[in-house]
């Protein structure tokens, strides 16, 4: 990631040397001068909390995200989906990333609260509710995604993990209170790695 309040302020020239030293670090080749001339004008005039989508090579963009700007890989279209997880330890989604299932102690969801053997794990649809914590409120998924430090492009993407209608899980973000492992008993925990 770079820094955007560190660029912003930068004359031209720096902001292009820093943007190719950056790409460099990740082994991108610098891009067109027309793609460099419009990644310099919308660094310099973002306005905080605007995005920022250019594609810079192949597969790769540049996008902005809490005064930072990162290097995200194109993704194929969304796609709805649903999958049944019988206790595997890790499950490939059609995105390609994955989900890893860690059996801990006192962390994670408990099956035995579930009082089911087997989850559904399923793309957004929109709407969905969810409780992380038991002394807030419920809150959509949408607002408790957009004040999290998720970046937008993951949030549209995010799996999640139910027990019939019951959303359980979102990897990597939180377990509903209800379905919490107690301290003395085994969960799993779930890691969306992308």
């Amino acid at each position: 990631r770079l820094s955007l309040s560190m660029i912003k302020g930068l004359p031209k020239d720096r902001i292009i040397n820093l943007t190719r030293w950056w790409l460099d670090q990740n082994q991108l080749k610098m891009p067109s001068k027309k793609t460099t001339d419009e990644l310099y004008q919308q660094i310099v005039t973002i306005k905080k909390d605007a995005s920022i989508l250019i594609k810079i090579s192949e597969g790769i963009s540049v996008r902005a995200f809490q005064e930072e700007l990162w290097l995200v890989r194109y993704s194929e279209p969304l796609v709805n989906f649903e999958i049944i997880w019988r206790g595997e330890d890790k499950i490939t989604l059609p995105d390609h990333s994955q989900l890893i299932f860690h059996h801990k102690k006192g962390q994670g969801f408990s099956m035995n609260k579930l009082g089911v053997k087997v989850l559904r794990i399923q793309n957004r649809l929109g709407g969905e509710r969810f409780k992380p914590h038991e002394k807030r409120p419920t809150r959509t998924l949408k607002y408790l995604l957009q004040t999290s430090k998720i970046p937008p492009w993951e949030r549209e993407r995010v799996p999640l993990i139910f027990s019939e209608d019951s959303l359980v899980a979102v990897p990597s973000f939180g377990i509903h209170f209800e379905f919490q492992a107690r301290h003395d008993e085994y969960g799993f925990i779930v890691e969306w790695v992308r």
